[in-house]
């Protein structure tokens, strides 16, 4: 009997509409969480889009670079000589890793 204790002790408040009604708020609480969390994923897509854009690379797959040219070599060794660039700036130019202009200019990248 609805309402009242049972042989378990238990007290039902609910009547089978109220059940019903309570039913379908936490489908919709639940419901609405889905759509929350496929929106920030969309999102998310789109600034790992972004990344790509910003890196010219993608941030999962292959991210292997072209290899730098000898005359890409020796530009980055002239920059840095007669103009004095940093190895940032010649990085951003040539789309490499400001450690890796080091090791060139250092000779420890081709020799």
């Amino acid at each position: 009997m609805v309402g009242s204790s049972g042989s378990t002790g238990i007290t039902l408040s609910h009547t089978p509409a109220t059940m019903s009604n309570s039913l379908l708020e936490h489908l919709s609480a639940i419901n609405d969480l889905v759509e929350d969390v496929i929106r920030e994923n969309v999102e998310l897509k789109k600034k790992v889009d972004q990344m790509t854009g910003v890196f010219g690379q993608k941030m999962f797959g292959n991210t292997n670079r072209k290899k730098l040219t000898p005359r890409d070599v020796a530009g980055i060794r002239s920059l840095k000589r007669s103009q004095g660039l940093s190895n940032k700036e010649l990085a951003d130019i040539y789309d490499i890793n400001p450690a890796t202009v080091s090791r060139i200019v250092l000779g420890q990248y081709h020799k």
